[in-house]
């Protein structure tokens, strides 16, 4: 009878048995005279049973012994990157593109290395030649998928996606980046379709759960994103971008008391895109307790109408948390307004010298600090106030009121860099030409920045007075604001602005991506009560509709009949 063969190190390679195949060459002896492939071979088994130490020696072996063979630098890369060591794994991906420039894993590790890293327009090119050096290589149309993402070019990311999926349709995170793209393209249920085929695959899935989740939320339909992100976090509790998502839907659903403390991490340095930074110096963070004879700096965050909308609670700081002094920092642009709250004693526009204070805190995490609910949120108005010297300088360069009529104050665009200004800004300033059919209206442009350019030239049947070019700062659009009767205005910080006055303001809300503060279905602001009048842009409803219905609105002005 005779013997049977033993198995080779490739057949036991093949079949998952990786210590024999260690064992087996660790018998041989000699690695030196090994070929490249089976040092390879030797370092992926060394690989997948934890061996790090082992697999190295291994692939530095190979590179000295074969060093134009391009799979152990590629492979040493990995090790390299798995390490957290990017600047050697860098170069060993190079070192193997330098050997073949057409080595798909070398690029594709490499440009998810630099992905890894943010260095997102480098990424772009190594992962598309992966794709062409190997054009069913799943993995790196991945993540040729991930960089367009980050680059916010949905369509081709939807396409490299959708080549993925073509190519290993178990690929979950493929599916993932797919449900990423269409959410993106405001195709919903497409998205939804592709989150669904993820998570049959594996329904504990986390980037397709986060991505289902965002789907919903960017619909409004805040009630099925929370279940979606709290079934996420149950999974893993500590999923930076699902805690964030969570609390974003708690906030929209009004359930404050749950969404604050939650609502911290959006500074988290974990997170990829921190929403807010603490100050460079290492003062103390307020954390909710007394601060009797203390003075607090509020630290800026996120954007001009956030820090508008908070510094509402400074009196608060006073009167319930015993604070002797507020101090706020902020950009220049916003420093006239927030002194003209009477409770703030200082401010600041520089961080460099940091102002004598005993604690800080950030303007959204004075709300859970304070315990702010629907029920208790302070809605004073107005709570800042325009300059009585400023008012009298535009006053003149405002247009007469018509003796029946209204002066309303206009913004159309938002700033470009915004996520969601796509949906968020309108088209133009044409998109607003039925305002022009009403009698007895002055109309007045606020627009800064994006939009500044149409609004210097109207066209002749849509006549304004353009002042946003020449405002300065917040101060000079309050003064301005302060002389109109009515604001028409997209998500922008104006609408706050407007509110923190007390001033009647009409917000054009988009049906995709709606901010948080300004819930579901409502046609008012809790945190602008009687000021704010929210017109919501429908599913699937262009903006001239919504217009349309300010038309309509305007009509019924008792002075505009």
């Amino acid at each position: 009878m005779s013997t049977p063969a033993e198995p080779t190190l490739g057949q036991l390679f093949q079949a998952g048995r990786h210590q024999e195949v260690l064992d087996l060459a660790a018998a041989h002896g000699h690695p030196e005279l090994l070929p490249a492939p089976v040092l390879n071979l030797l370092a992926i088994s060394a690989i997948r049973l934890g061996r790090d130490d082992i697999a190295e020696a291994y692939l530095r072996t190979a590179i000295t012994h074969h060093p134009q063979q391009p799979d152990a630098y590629s492979n040493l890369g990995n090790l390299l990157r798995n390490r957290g060591q990017t600047a050697a794994a860098e170069a060993a991906y190079r070192r193997a593109i330098e050997i073949n420039p057409q080595h798909p894993d070398a690029l594709n590790n490499l440009g998810v290395t630099l992905l890894n890293v943010g260095r997102v327009d480098e990424a772009e090119p190594l992962c598309r030649r992966a794709t062409e050096s190997a054009p069913a290589h799943a993995n790196a149309w991945n993540n040729l998928a991930a960089v367009l993402l980050e680059q916010r070019n949905y369509v081709a990311a939807e396409h490299a996606a959708s080549q993925a999926v073509a190519a290993n349709s178990r690929l979950l995170d493929a599916w993932s980046n797919l449900a990423a793209a269409l959410k993106n393209q405001g195709r919903f249920a497409d998205a939804r379709a592709a989150c669904h085929r993820a998570l049959a695959l594996d329904p504990a899935h986390i980037g397709a759960l986060n991505n289902l989740g965002n789907a919903f939320q960017q619909e409004g339909e805040f009630a099925q994103a929370e279940a979606v992100f709290r079934a996420g976090l149950a999974r893993d509790p500590e999923h930076v971008e699902m805690r964030w998502n969570h609390a974003l839907s708690l906030l929209a659903l009004g359930d404050y008391a749950a969404a604050w403390p939650r609502y911290e991490i959006r500074y988290s340095p974990k997170r990829k895109e921190r929403h807010a930074v603490p100050p460079p110096f290492g003062s103390r963070q307020w954390q909710g307790e007394s601060l009797q004879g203390q003075t607090l700096l509020i630290w800026p965050e996120q954007g001009f109408g956030d820090q508008i909308q908070c510094i509402r609670f400074a009196p608060l700081l006073k009167s319930r948390c015993g604070a002797a002094r507020i101090v706020v920092r902020c950009k220049p642009a916003l420093a006239a307004l927030m002194a003209s709250q009477p409770a703030v004693d200082d401010v600041v526009t520089s961080d460099e010298t940091p102002p004598p204070h005993d604690c800080w805190t950030f303007p959204f995490s004075i709300a859970g600090h304070l315990g702010i609910t629907l029920d208790n949120l302070p809605a004073e108005r107005p709570y800042l106030f325009a300059d009585t010297a400023r008012i009298a300088h535009w006053q003149p360069r405002l247009p007469e009121r018509p003796p029946q009529g209204l002066r309303v104050g206009l913004v159309w665009k938002g700033s470009s860099l915004h996520r969601n200004d796509a949906q968020r800004s309108l088209s133009g300033l044409a998109a607003l030409a039925p305002l022009w059919s009403l009698a007895d209206l002055r109309f007045v442009s606020l627009q800064k920045g994006q939009g500044e350019d149409e609004a210097q030239s109207p066209p002749a049947q849509q006549p304004l007075v353009h002042l946003g070019s020449e405002i300065q700062d917040f101060a000079d659009s309050a003064a301005i604001v302060a002389q109109l009767d009515l604001v028409i205005c997209v998500d922008t910080a104006i609408a706050h602005l407007a509110g923190a006055l007390g001033k009647p303001c009409w917000v054009l809300l988009p049906a995709i991506g709606s901010d948080w503060r300004w819930m579901s279905g409502r046609t008012d602001s809790p945190w602008y009560p009687e000021a704010l009048r929210l017109f919501r842009q429908a599913a699937n409803e262009d903006w001239s509709t919504v217009i349309e219905r300010v038309v309509d609105a305007l009509k019924s002005l008792n002075r505009c009949d």
